[in-house]
């Protein structure tokens, strides 16, 4: 009688056994909200390059720190360096900024179709240039989708904007508000980072899994802890 008791309380909680139906997908997150039925997934952003040049890409930080080289790293318009920094230079002047950095970190090709909602994270970390401060700095975070030939956009949040002294590190947390969307089999998660400036001083943005102290010559570092790029990715559930 104790027995047929425990099963139907497993049965009342809407659990039909310890393993799922044949078939049936078992996705692995890294935190569950249950209340708002969203798994999220969090992702680094660094560079993989191949032999047409750089190639920024989305991994989940599970995997991305077991396959990253930490011997020889790069960079934009700099080569093989010594340190995990983009730097751009801003060609903005007399109050009209343009971007310094415009970079987009892919997801691999969805092989099964995605609902995002929720409110998604990205921190960033950048170093202004060690020489000239950088004269009204404003960052941008966008999540889009991307199919191989056109984006579309999601969401999208920028910075205040100010003037970074020269030598200076700065870092931020952006908060998305991701509305229900679709990504198709076959597209691919982008999460693009703009940096504009006024002025034709560097600025680079970090973007090291393994989150140590990186600098390059000519553009300030970013100290350990403060050199990750992170995606923090909802995803809708059913519960």
């Amino acid at each position: 009688m104790g027995r047929e008791s425990g099963r139907n309380d497993f049965m009342a909680l809407n659990m039909p056994g310890l393993f799922p139906p044949k078939g049936e997908l078992q996705a692995n997150f890294d935190w569950i909200d249950i209340v708002g039925a969203t798994g999220f997934i969090v992702f680094d952003g660094f560079n993989c390059p191949d032999s047409s040049g750089n190639n920024y890409v989305l991994m989940r930080e599970a995997e991305s720190k077991d396959v990253v080289n930490s011997a020889n790293k790069y960079n934009i318009g700099a080569g093989n360096e010594t340190a995990y920094f983009t730097r751009g230079t801003g060609t903005g002047s007399g109050g009209n900024p343009t971007n310094a950095l415009d970079l987009d970190f892919n997801t691999s090709e969805l092989q099964l179709p995605v609902i995002l909602k929720g409110e998604a994270k990205v921190k960033i970390g950048i170093g202004a240039d060690s020489a000239n401060q950088v004269a009204n700095c404003t960052i941008t975070a966008k999540l889009r989708k991307w199919d191989g030939s056109s984006e579309t956009e999601i969401v999208s949040v920028s910075s205040n904007t100010a003037t970074l002294t020269a030598n200076i590190e700065y870092s931020e947390t952006f908060s998305l508000s991701v509305p229900l969307t679709l990504i198709k089999k076959g597209e691919q998660i982008r999460l693009t980072i703009q940096i504009a400036t006024e002025d034709v001083d560097k600025v680079g943005l970090a973007h090291n899994p393994n989150d140590t102290a990186t600098t390059i010559g000519g553009t300030a570092g970013v100290s350990a802890g403060n050199s990750r790029l992170v995606l923090v990715l909802p995803i809708k559930i059913n519960i």
